[in-house]
C-alpha cells in the first residue's frame, strides 16, 4: 500500500488541513499517516484561534508515523512556530530520497496571517532546500519574496529566485492572478505551464492549496513524473472545484466524491 506522510494543522470545520489532506490521499489511493504541528480553531468564516504543538509533540508525531516504513512522500502543510520548522527539517535530513512537496502556507484564505518574518525565514532556511517542490499561489510568492507580482515577467523572475532558495521544483499556481483562464507555471529541470479554465467563484473555495498539493504528492507516489503529478493535480482541483458546496455559513468547501454517491 503506498503511504504518504502529511504534515500541517487542523480545521474542525474539514475545510482545509491536514483532515482534508487525508481525504484527498485516499482518493488517490494513498494512505496517509499524520503529524499535527497545530490546532486551528477555525471554520468557513473565520481563525478563532491558533495553537501550535510543542517541540516534543510533534518530534513523537513524525518518529511514530516514520516508524511504521514504507513512507512514500512527505507533504507539508501550515507550520506555525519555528520549533515545528527545524523539527520536521532534523527528520526530512534522513528522508531526502523521498519526493517532499511543501505547501508554504502562510495564512487562512479569510486572510488571518499564520506566520511572522522568523517563521518565515526559518521556512525559507531550513525547509525550501529540502523540497523537492514548492507550491505557492501568487500572494504567498509576493510574501516571501517580498515583491509584486503584475505580470508573466515578473512571475519569471520570481520563479528564478525562489529556485535560488533550494527547492528543485517551484510550481506557482495561478488561481489569484488576472486572466480568464487560470495558468500554473511549473519551473525547474524543465518549465511548463497548465491551463485551465477560471471557474466561477473558484478563489472562494477554501482548501484549494492543501488539495493540490496533497494531490501533487500522491501523483508522485503513484509514479507520474513532476510535469504529469502537476498537470493531473491541477485538474483534480479544477474537478472538486466545479462541486464546491456551502456546507457552513462562510466560505465553499468540497467534499471527496464518495459523499456524492461515486
Amino acid at each position: 500500500m503506498d503511504k504518504i506522510l502529511i504534515v500541517g494543522a487542523t480545521d474542525p470545520s474539514m475545510g482545509a488541513g491536514i483532515i482534508l489532506d487525508s481525504l484527498v490521499a485516499l482518493e488517490h489511493g494513498v494512505f496517509p499517516y499524520t503529524a499535527i504541528t497545530a490546532v486551528i480553531a477555525q471554520n468557513s468564516i473565520e481563525v478563532l484561534s491558533t495553537w501550535p504543538l510543542t517541540e516534543s509533540a510533534i518530534e513523537d508525531q513524525l518518529d511514530a508515523a516514520l516508524a511504521e516504513g514504507n513512507i512514500s512522500s512527505v507533504k507539508c502543510g501550515a507550520l506555525l512556530s519555528t520549533q515545528a520548522v527545524e523539527t520536521l527539517a532534523k527528520r526530512l535530513s534522513g528522508l531526502k530520497e523521498l519526493p517532499f512537496v511543501l505547501d508554504p502556507v502562510l495564512a487562512s484564505s479569510s486572510g488571518k496571517s499564520f506566520v511572522d518574518e522568523k517563521i518565515l525565514s526559518a521556512i525559507i532556511d531550513s525547509l525550501f532546500p529540502l523540497a523537492t517542490v514548492i507550491t505557492p499561489n501568487i500572494k504567498e510568492v509576493e510574501m516571501i519574496l517580498k515583491t509584486s507580482i503584475k505580470s508573466e515577467a515578473d512571475i519569471e523572475k520570481a520563479a528564478k529566485a525562489l529556485l535560488n532558495l533550494g527547492p528543485k521544483w517551484t510550481l506557482i499556481k495561478g488561481g489569484h492572478f488576472h486572466g480568464q483562464e487560470t495558468v500554473d507555471r511549473l519551473f525547474g529541470k524543465k518549465n511548463e505551464r497548465f491551463f485551465g479554465p477560471r471557474i466561477d467563484g473558484g478563489e472562494e473555495v477554501r482548501g484549494t492549496g492543501c488539495m493540490h498539493a496533497t494531490s501533487l504528492a500522491s501523483n508522485l507516489i503513484k509514479g507520474a513524473d513532476m510535469i504529469e503529478a502537476a498537470e493531473w493535480a491541477k485538474k483534480f482541483v479544477e474537478a472538486k472545484l466545479e462541486r464546491a458546496t456551502l456546507i457552513g455559513k462562510g466560505r465553499k468547501q468540497t467534499l471527496p466524491d464518495k459523499f456524492w454517491g461515486k
